[in-house]
């Protein structure tokens, strides 16, 4: 059985969307497992950038994917400015087992699982070679690496940032109208909040176009061998249901019916 990019970038999106539509008050056990589920998911966001290449300054036409690395760039330095807030609180709490984990914690988590997983999977596509490092392995690394599909991954990506810092905010506000004083966690939260709002706008979210990234070919994604990426989730209701993934194919040159990544 093989699996495909989108298999691991739809679930997460769904993840998120499902912990930021929680609207109850966080008790505070839950807002130590959320600062850290947080901070693994952002730095999962930060590593996605990280792949891009930057721009070539002396040389712009050396570069691969215009336009990307110039968006990719400040927004992966507000996200690792958003990671150095959250990692002291994240720090300090124990994992939590799945049973146990407050429900936004829990998606937080399958959310990051399922994005470094889909990540280990795009990787499978390059190898270090005489070209150097992330030299293309497959027919499909010129797609994943092409501007139109890099766009939609930065789109993507941004509005799951654009989403988490708005929960955080809303979770303010609502925290605001409680008597005492924040805790630790919240403060981490709020420390957070405008560095990933920063990093959405980097990547330039709201979309200047209704076109949805999910519909776009980047969720029609390559495929792998199963083996060559990690599983996202231990948890039978985090893992994907193999009755969604796609039969398996002929791995050489990428045919219509195949989607990029």
């Amino acid at each position: 059985m093989t699996l495909v990019f989108g298999e691991f970038l739809g679930p997460a999106g769904e993840h998120i969307a499902a912990a930021v539509a929680f609207r109850g008050e966080l008790p505070y056990s839950a807002q130590c497992q959320a600062v850290r589920q947080l901070d693994r998911l952002v730095a999962t966001l930060a590593r996605y950038l990280g792949d891009l290449p930057l721009p070539d300054p002396l040389d712009p036409a050396r570069d691969p994917q215009p336009g990307a690395g110039s968006r990719a760039a400040p927004a992966r330095l507000a996200l690792d400015r958003a990671v150095r807030t959250l990692r002291p609180a994240a720090a300090g709490v124990a994992d939590t087992d799945a049973g146990d984990a407050h429900p936004v914690a829990a998606h937080l988590s399958a959310a990051a699982a399922y994005l470094a997983a889909g990540r280990d999977l795009l990787h499978t596509h390059f190898a270090d070679g005489p070209a150097g490092p992330q030299a293309p392995a497959s027919w499909w690394a010129q797609a994943i690496t092409s501007g139109p599909v890099t766009a939609a991954l930065l789109g993507e990506l941004a509005g799951y940032t654009h989403d988490l810092a708005s929960w955080i905010a809303k979770l303010m506000v609502r925290r605001s109208a409680s008597p005492g004083a924040p805790t630790s966690a919240l403060l981490a939260l709020r420390s957070a909040e405008p560095w990933l709002r920063l990093a959405a706008a980097a990547m330039h979210w709201p979309p200047p176009s209704p076109a949805t990234p999910a519909n776009s070919s980047y969720t029609r994604s390559p495929s792998a061998p199963a083996s060559s990426a990690r599983s996202p989730c231990s948890a039978p209701s985090c893992a994907p249901q193999p009755g969604t993934w796609p039969a398996p194919g002929n791995h050489g040159a990428p045919s219509p019916t195949s989607g990029t990544s």
